[in-house]
């Protein structure tokens, strides 16, 4: 995976979604093991999760990306549904833009890593989109390299996510308000979501691997043990007073077993990412 035998330099990463959470945290992560991280973002795309004075550290606008070559390309950028975006521009985000890129890059000696999902396509338009990219993978670039993580729930301090809004409104002495929270979902730190990355890049992993800690818990459990870590609170979990979305999803949990056999195992427990998420939340 070096440049040249002569003169190798660092390796070359290509990244999308780097200035996002989970995208910020693998570009600091890669930049501390010496890889010079190319971050893909848009002219109004804020810096301020990045170390932005770092030597290898280096920017491409989207609308002005030329080909290039890399070692690496981690697909970590996603659009969610969450801002109002339309189907089209759901599709856009999950699907054209991330082709455009691999029919642009040198995929000779690259290893490309999608940070999948773990929700049925038939859910929403972000499950939809998410499972068409890799499906359109598949079939347009039989060849290439592919690490493909279907990733369950991950989390960490300041995510912006579920747990988080918990972790704030419980803070806050403010009451909150949710589903019968039945539902089993498989929460995995986010350090570890790239520890795991990062493994399947050294061991050039191909294929598709679940990602979590194949734990699956109920909402409900979650909750109360967030607010049981946080202790003093006069809030309340309202539990019942909003009704399951339509489609609820009421069980995820990885199999980790392929993961596990290559060697990789996730380091945090639950409790523990918990704890450190609200230390520093």
């Amino acid at each position: 995976m070096q440049k040249n035998e002569t003169n190798p330099g660092p390796k070359r990463l290509l990244l999308t979604g780097g200035t996002g959470y989970l995208g910020s945290a693998i570009a600091s992560d890669f930049l501390e093991s010496s890889w010079e991280v190319h971050v893909l973002k848009r002219s109004s795309s804020s810096l301020s999760k990045l170390p932005v004075e770092h030597a290898f550290l280096k920017f491409h606008s989207i609308e002005e990306f030329e080909a290039g070559k890399y070692d690496a390309f981690i697909h970590a950028a996603t659009a969610y549904g969450r801002k109002g975006e339309s189907p089209e521009d759901i599709e856009k985000a999950n699907v054209n833009f991330p082709l455009s890129i691999l029919r642009k890059i040198d995929l000779s000696e690259l290893h490309f890593v999608n940070i999948g999902t773990s929700l049925p396509k038939e859910l929403n338009d972000y499950s939809r989109t998410k499972n068409e990219f890799i499906e359109k993978v598949k079939t347009d670039f039989k060849d290439l390299k592919m690490t493909n993580l279907i990733l369950e729930q991950f989390f960490g301090p300041k995510d912006g996510t579920f747990i988080n809004f918990i972790i704030d409104k419980l803070k806050k002495n403010e009451d909150v308000e949710l589903t019968e929270g039945m539902q089993f979902r498989d929460f995995i730190y986010f350090k570890d979501v790239i520890s795991a990355i990062k493994f399947t890049i050294d061991k050039e992993l191909i294929g598709d691997f679940p990602l979590g800690l194949s734990q699956a818990r109920t909402i409900r459990s979650v909750v109360e043990e967030i607010k049981m870590e946080l202790g003093k609170t006069e809030a309340k979990l309202c539990f019942g007073a909003v009704p399951y979305r339509e489609n609820e999803l009421m069980r995820s949990e990885a199999n980790i077993d392929k993961l596990k056999d290559a060697g990789w195992k996730p380091r945090w427990s639950f409790e523990e990412g918990l704890r450190e998420t609200i230390r520093n939340s």
